[in-house]
């Protein structure tokens, strides 16, 4: 009889309680974005960047030929709620723009580039934290070093990705939906008001 042991057995035995946690993670992060935004489209655009951040922790591990482990988990964890931040940051400052009356297609263009800085330096600033965690070798540091180079890849691949694909989400989310500044009044020769497209 064969049975798996070491990392194997861990992550296996482990994959049920960390299941529900990121589970309440996910719930909690979406139920804050809720509130902040008072709307349930919002925090479901910015969720798109959370499946992104696989795709750094994939490449991450097979450059460093690291395996993984249970703090490979922890660290996706973590990340669940560090990658929401940048889409947080640009999708508020999209409605804000729209609020002032602001045409779709131009808040989101201009919301995309007003933000790219500080989108940049946050996610930097965690990146290069991290960077000696992960990847700066020391005694004691083999078991925590998956928790910095998971952290490190995802965030790198989820900053990167988020800039381009959070406004090509949230531009075919709400190009059904008009908001006010997709509207604006135009007065005719009698005096009455005409809404016309913005």
């Amino acid at each position: 009889m064969v049975s798996m042991g070491g990392d194997s057995r861990d992550i296996s035995d482990l994959m049920g309680p960390l299941t529900t946690v990121l589970i309440v993670a996910l719930v909690m992060v979406f139920g804050v974005m809720a509130a902040q935004f008072e709307s349930l489209t919002d925090p479901f655009i910015i969720f798109f960047s959370i499946p992104l951040l696989l795709i750094g922790v994939v490449w991450t591990y097979r450059l460093t030929g690291a395996s993984l482990s249970v703090f490979s988990l922890i660290g996706m964890v973590v990340l669940t709620g560090i990658v929401v931040n940048n889409g947080i940051v640009m999708v508020d400052y999209i409605n804000l723009l729209r609020k002032r009356g602001v045409a779709l297609y131009d808040a989101v263009v201009r919301g995309a580039t007003r933000r790219l800085r500080p989108v940049l330096m946050t996610s930097l600033t965690t990146i290069l934290g991290m960077v000696p965690l992960g990847f700066f070798p020391g005694a004691g540091t083999e078991m925590i070093q998956p928790i910095g180079q998971t952290i490190v890849g995802g965030l790198s691949a989820s900053t990167a990705i988020t800039l381009v694909v959070t406004p090509i989400v949230y531009t075919l989310v709400n190009r059904e939906h008009r908001g006010v500044g997709d509207r604006s009044a135009v007065v005719t020769v009698d005096g009455s008001e005409r809404e016309v497209a913005g």
